[in-house]
């Protein structure tokens, strides 16, 4: 081949790489429309807030046309109002608008006065539980609710199965007698000592029942896996193996998978019958994440990069679908970082069919939250709703016939 054919050949092989390599270039997916917030007041948090593991904003589907938007404002505290806890108090004021879709018109707004800066809002099968003070009010495309739920102590930690039938509410458990108790909190108030440290209550309790479905005992709060008839647990077993089982409720526990992991695996349950499990893999920067069905059978398997958070989960309420929020870490770790103020400012939001892992969408938003709760699956699974640069954004996920 003559030499100026060759150059001419390889100068359009390169043309034609070029072209490809611009042809696949990842497509930005675009909102169908967004929400200004900046007439309710909303701004921005400092991101030292933002990653520090409180909870400056809320995000949750009511219906496919309303959303729960709260987020804490600055304002003056009502210092006669009713306290949880003495003088560990620390107030917030949160502000709690029900927007309409997709017009965005606030169809009511509240000012909430809390007692601490700690999660307050979970999302349940027909609605959302709201902490005020020991006790919850299911709300209900409303901003007032109706008690259902009272604790003699404040909750220290809250969990949902993926469906919002059952929760785990997590309450200290006084091992004084109360007036050992009381001499420790004035030698705590008066500087002399610290706080005493009681046990923590599990309770397991089923909303669509109101009834307790078990309780067990802690020296702290745990992550149980929850599903609506039973909890997960993972054991260790040998060689970098992991034993998954499933406990039913009042019934026999069983072995229902095994999983290689060089650190100890996170479960998560994603539907009635199905869970997600995280494992660790040696050497690699990256976690491999398999989604299993509970009688054992694998139904899809993924790769994670190890510099993330620990992932935050939102559930679609027929459980079809999942959504999964991370941010990037300062590094690499055998489990998942912890965010600072080095790390990207950036969060992924990934949607996944439950069954077969499809990534049906995969957006960036900013700023991050540490704690997961600037987004939203609607009631079918066909919107994804996020808090993005100041806005309320809405995509679209079709559904596939």
């Amino acid at each position: 081949m003559p030499r100026r054919f060759r150059f001419r050949f390889l100068t359009a092989a390169v043309l034609f790489c070029a072209t490809v390599s611009f042809a696949q270039k990842k497509v930005v997916p675009k909102p169908a429309y967004s929400i200004p917030l900046k007439s309710l007041g909303y701004r921005e948090p400092l991101f030292e807030r933002v990653i520090s593991g409180h909870f400056p904003v809320t995000l949750n589907f009511f219906t496919a046309n309303t959303v729960l938007f709260t987020f804490n404002v600055r304002g003056l505290l009502d210092r006669d109002a009713k306290h949880c806890d003495g003088p560990w108090d620390d107030d917030q004021v949160v502000r709690a608008a029900l927007i309409s879709l997709p017009d965005g018109k606030a169809l009511a707004e509240e000012k909430w006065q809390l007692h601490d800066h700690n999660q307050y809002i979970w999302p349940v099968h027909d609605g959302v539980l709201m902490r005020r003070c020991h006790q919850f009010d299911l709300l209900q495309n409303s901003l007032t609710g109706n008690t259902i739920l009272d604790f003699p102590t404040r909750p220290m930690f809250v969990q949902t199965s993926p469906d919002g039938s059952t929760i785990v509410v997590e309450t200290q458990h006084e091992k004084h007698t109360p007036e050992e108790h009381e001499r420790l909190m004035q030698r705590a108030i008066a500087g002399d000592g610290v706080i005493p440290a009681e046990d923590i209550d599990v309770n397991i309790i089923s909303l669509e029942k109101r009834a307790a479905l078990g309780k067990a005992q802690a020296l702290a709060p745990i992550y149980v896996p929850i599903s609506h008839d039973g909890i997960y647990e993972t054991l260790p077993g040998q060689h970098n193996r992991w034993l998954i089982n499933f406990e039913p409720f009042g019934g026999k526990s069983t072995q229902i998978a095994k999983v290689e992991s060089t650190c100890h695996p996170i479960l998560f349950p994603l539907a009635e019958d199905a869970f997600l499990v995280a494992t660790c893999v040696s050497a690699l920067n990256y976690h491999v994440v398999i989604a299993f069905r509970r009688d054992g059978k694998e139904l899809w398997r993924d790769e994670w990069l190890n510099n993330l958070s620990r992932p935050v989960l939102a559930y679609a309420a027929n459980n079809q679908r999942f959504a999964v929020a991370t941010v990037h870490t300062l590094a690499a770790t055998s489990g998942f970082g912890l965010l600072d103020e080095s790390s990207a400012h950036t969060e992924d939001i990934t949607v996944y069919s439950t069954y077969k892992g499809e990534v049906l969408l995969s957006i960036a938003v900013s700023p991050p939250y540490a704690t997961g709760q600037n987004f939203a699956l609607s009631p079918d699974g066909s919107q994804l709703a996020v808090i993005n640069h100041g806005d309320l954004a809405i995509y679209d996920i079709p559904l596939k016939k």
